[in-house]
């Protein structure tokens, strides 16, 4: 069983994702400072070229919030292969996956504001293989609070469904990621998970 969250968000027929693509777009200076990008993977190798997706919003930047869910999209892997997620103060690695599939944690403190990191840990090694998927968390201006209360509902909502699965299709146009769609099945397996902190 999965910790249901304090919303309510269980019904028989699952609500539509909210659109985090069509919250506010603006990108705030902080950002340049970053090299941000909301999907990782490379080009060569079986494991390194594995598709990771994170879903914030389109600028990068996610405030999770007092129960902070992390959402991570997954592509097919031709081996079983660990994801490791690391930020400011923590870093988890998630049990090995094969297929395609939809990643969320549900973390039992607030994060620590700074960059978060997601690939797959290629042979245990802790370091990335490829270009990593990199957000910011924490806080941010005004003009991003719109975008990130749309994208904590979305999470809230798609953690509602863990252990089903989701329309892929769906899932990209709320995330601004319909360019995926060619990389990854009709739908994903929700896997949720919450780890215990291992640190802060």
């Amino acid at each position: 069983m999965f910790p249901p969250l304090p919303l309510d968000l269980w019904s028989i027929e699952p609500p539509p994702l909210p659109l985090v693509a069509q919250a506010n777009r603006s990108s705030p200076d902080r950002t340049r400072r970053f090299p941000l990008r909301r999907e990782g993977g490379g080009t060569r190798g079986a494991c390194a070229a594995r598709l990771v997706a994170h879903l914030v919003p389109p600028d990068g930047l996610l405030d999770p919030g007092p129960q902070p869910i992390l959402g991570v999209i997954e592509g097919d892997s031709p081996v079983a292969v660990p994801l490791a997620l690391r930020w400011s103060d923590d870093e988890r690695i998630e049990p090995a996956r094969r297929g395609a599939s939809l990643r969320l944690l549900l973390l039992s403190a607030p994060i620590s504001a700074g960059l978060w990191e997601s690939f797959p840990a290629c042979e245990g090694n802790t370091e990335p293989p490829a270009p990593p998927a990199r957000s910011l968390l924490g806080p941010g201006p005004r003009s991003s609070a719109a975008a990130n209360g749309v994208a904590r509902n979305s999470l809230r909502v798609l953690w509602s469904r863990c252990g089903e699965r989701v329309a892929t299709a769906e899932l990209l146009a709320a995330w601004d990621y319909s360019h995926l769609a060619d990389r990854l099945p009709p739908t994903l397996p929700v896997v949720c998970t919450t780890p215990s902190p291992s640190g802060g």
